[in-house]
């Protein structure tokens, strides 16, 4: 299964594509549902803004087996995420991807 944990303006598109949503309202709300989401989920796709603010919590559930993928995205506002989704691309293929 494939789950995204963002704010609701961010959840309508990944909906339309059969993804399973989590609307919810700050990093408190995302850590939850991360937690929850980790024993089902095979990939799990966050808002940059709740990544960031769950980093440590990501780095920990990376270190687990059979942990899920997880993506972060840049958010529509602002721009983080970036170097994480380097690093899952870099440590998937073998590549570092330079802009």
């Amino acid at each position: 299964m494939i789950v995204f944990i963002g704010r609701r303006d961010e959840i309508a598109g990944f909906a339309l594509c059969g993804v399973r949503v989590y609307d919810v309202e700050d990093a408190i709300g995302a850590a939850k549902v991360l937690r929850e989401c980790v024993s089902h989920a095979k990939m799990i796709i966050i808002s940059g803004e709740y990544a960031d603010a769950l980093s440590q919590d990501i780095e920990e559930i990376e270190k687990m087996k059979n942990a899920p993928i997880i993506v972060p995205i840049p958010g529509r506002y602002r721009d983080v995420g970036r170097d994480r989704i380097k690093d899952v691309i870099r440590r998937a293929i073998g590549i570092e991807i330079e802009r």
